[in-house]
């Protein structure tokens, strides 16, 4: 359920948890939480089973700035994953450092 920002607020603020793990040679994703609205659309596997790649979404109409979204992932021993958002190269969105652990996502 999206509620709508109270209009004193020019933000959303949302947060997602994902765990991949491989099963043998396919990494899936195995836990999907989220709180407000930012959510993974779909897993795919462009490049076959052993990479996911997780098209996240923002349905309020994109990420925008000022909005607050902390993104968690937890790759288990050999899963491989690759995150995406729409237009996230036009967005100019990076995860600094996120080879070294769990980094917030911030527009």
């Amino acid at each position: 359920m999206f509620t709508t920002p109270p209009a004193t607020q020019d933000r959303w603020t949302a947060e997602l948890h994902l765990r991949f793990r491989c099963n043998d040679t396919r990494t899936v994703l195995v836990e999907n939480r989220h709180f407000g609205p930012l959510l993974v659309q779909k897993a795919l596997y462009p490049e076959g089973e052993r990479i996911c790649h997780a098209v996240i979404i923002h349905p309020p109409g994109g990420i925008a700035g000022g909005d607050e979204l902390t993104v968690e992932i937890d790759l288990e021993a050999n899963s491989s994953a690759v995150m995406t958002a729409p237009a996230a190269a036009k967005n100019g969105i990076n995860l600094p450092g996120a080879h070294a652990g769990n980094r917030p996502l911030s527009a």
